[in-house]
């Protein structure tokens, strides 16, 4: 739970519904199409991915008022976003993978986005489904499974205070011009070490690889 009447869902499950629900909020939120996840990618990735999505929903009005869209991707596939050639939105089906289903070793994962409806912005939303989403990524340990390391766009100056205060470092940048940031875990991601975001800034809308915030947006 984030606060009373907020009920934070992960652990698989997501229903079509409920990303499309998230792809709307990206409609919400966002003006440049180029950066908007359709229903088609994001249910290819969801099939391999049960997992990827972490979201928050009002139980007043039934409805998804945030979330965070992560994806362990395949090492070729990882090589190529982080040399800013491949594009988040064109990451291929087949090299996204399952770690609840993975063998026993270290991997990588993209942060896609984490996108909060404008009328419930800074109440720490962001972060609880952040913190969720990063409890997910922990919780492979016990079976061998590690996350070494995180990739994510920044395209605004939000996203870059989001990855700084994940303790993420910029790395080079995206044949569109905008920003890559990556932090590396040595020996696999510790909940208790490694997620923070006392160094981030903003108000509780982060924009990573989604989009670019409107015209006038602070």
């Amino acid at each position: 739970m984030a606060e009373g009447g907020f009920e934070v869902l992960s652990d698989g499950g997501i229903s079509q519904v409920e990303v499309s629900e998230a792809v709307g909020l990206d409609q919400i939120s966002y003006e440049v199409g180029e950066y908007r996840g359709s229903m088609e990618v994001c249910m290819e990735w969801l099939r391999r991915c049960p997992n990827m999505y972490t979201m928050l929903r009002d139980r007043a009005t039934g409805g998804i008022v945030a979330y965070c869209g992560m994806v362990p991707v395949a090492s070729e596939c990882y090589g190529r976003l982080r040399s800013g050639t491949l594009l988040d939105l064109d990451i291929p089906g087949d090299s996204v993978l399952d770690l609840d289903r993975a063998p026993r070793g270290l991997y990588r994962v993209y942060l896609l986005s984490v996108v909060v409806h404008p009328e419930y912005r800074g109440r720490g939303f962001a972060k609880a489904v952040l913190k969720a989403a990063f409890g997910r990524l922990a919780a492979g340990r016990a079976g061998g499974v590690f996350v070494g390391g995180m990739l994510a766009e920044a395209v605004s100056a939000e996203g870059e205070g989001l990855c700084r205060g994940l303790g993420m470092e910029c790395v080079g940048a995206t044949v569109r011009g905008t920003e890559l940031y990556e932090v590396e875990w040595p020996g696999g991601f510790v909940m208790e070490r490694d997620f923070s975001l006392d160094k981030g800034r903003g108000n509780g809308i982060i924009q990573t690889s989604a989009t670019k915030k409107k015209d006038g947006e602070q």
